[in-house]
């Protein structure tokens, strides 16, 4: 039996579209002020829903769902509130039904407050496993966000707050058909003005973080990897961090406060482990004051091999650090505490 619930209301508004096809479906728009826009399309089993809140004027939203399976909790909801001027909302979810067990729960949230807000979001081919979802929260305006989620089991959440922000997070954009994938936890956290924050995962169960306040500050997190960590938390005004991982078992850390500071972590590996998650490459860089640089870049054949371990720490002005690491069971730890510090560190042992 087909069963189709549709309620909106609205004052002043224009140009409200939906069409919905299969059981379950579900779609509300509450939209309040002038020249709105909202487009909803559902096609697919079992509890499909989108829930759009618009008000001010001039506010667009649209949402595409499509989910045809019919295993258990089939869960495919959309919601996205608007509150402000010219925001603008776009949501798209799909599988496709030919999948197996436990295929249910693609869910993406999208709330904006304030002016000319963008956030674009999109998730599938989805997967066996289940359970994709996304969320988007901005404050404030001119701000920016996009996610990209593709195959199963992965989570991004971006939060803005202030104006002229950029977060884009992708996961799982490069993968081919029969190449392992998914589980992949991404979080951006931006709060001020102008900060840019990029995040893109391809591989198995890697986690991206990044943490941002202040103005001006960049973020740019790369991971094609299998069970690895990239973390970055600037506080200040003009910091650059750079993470760039690739391999299995990689873990990098990257601390800022203070201003114009720049942090850059290169590491790859080779073979996993033979049995558990212990890291083979593990970066760390600690940076306090003002015009500091950090440099960390480590190279591992993998396997069962000691880890790599680098630690910078950076307190003071104008200091440069280099930590090269080539092979296994390499360690350096470098401290500068003062102005117009040098140090350079280059090993290679394990080859």
């Amino acid at each position: 039996m087909k069963k189709t619930s549709i309620l909106f209301s609205m004052l002043f508004a224009a140009g409200i579209a939906f069409a919905q096809d299969d059981p379950n479906n579900t779609s509300q728009i509450t939209q309040s002020g002038n020249n709105q826009n909202a487009d909803v399309e559902q096609s697919g089993a079992n509890e499909n829903s989108s829930v759009i809140n618009q008000e001010n004027r001039d506010n667009v939203a649209n949402v595409t769902q499509i989910s045809t399976s019919a295993f258990e909790e089939n869960t495919t909801l959309s919601h996205i509130n608007q509150t402000g001027r010219n925001n603008d909302a776009t949501v798209e979810q799909t599988h496709n039904g030919a999948l197996e067990s436990r295929a249910g729960a693609l869910a993406a949230y999208i709330t904006q407050s304030g002016n000319n807000n963008e956030a674009i979001q999109r998730q599938g081919p989805h997967g066996q496993l289940g359970t994709s979802t996304a969320s988007i929260n901005q404050s404030g305006s001119d701000n920016f966000a996009s996610q990209n989620q593709v195959r199963y089991g992965n989570t991004a959440s971006i939060v803005q707050s202030g104006d002229n922000n950029n977060a884009q997070q992708a996961q799982d954009i490069n993968m081919l058909i029969d190449e392992e994938g998914s589980m992949n936890n991404g979080s951006i956290n931006q709060a001020g003005d102008n900060n840019s924050a990029t995040q893109v995962q391809d591989g198995w169960a890697n986690t991206a973080t990044a943490n941002q306040s202040g103005n001006h500050n960049s973020s740019t997190q790369t991971q094609d990897a299998w069970v690895s960590t990239a973390s970055v938390n600037q506080a200040g005004n003009d910091n650059d961090a750079v993470q760039d991982q690739t391999g299995s078992l990689n873990f990098g850390y990257i601390n800022q406060y203070g201003n114009r500071g720049v942090a850059e972590q290169t590491q790859s590996s080779d073979l996993r482990r033979s049995s558990g998650y212990d890291p083979l490459n593990l970066a760390t860089i600690n940076q306090y004051g003002v015009d500091n640089d950090a440099y960390q870049t480590q190279t591992t054949p993998g396997g069962d091999i000691v880890l790599n371990e680098a630690m910078i720490l950076q307190d003071g002005a104008r200091n440069y650090a280099n930590q090269i690491q080539t092979g296994g069971s390499n360690f350096s730890n470098v401290s500068q505490v003062g102005n117009d510090l040098t140090a350079n560190v280059n090993q290679t042992f394990g080859l």
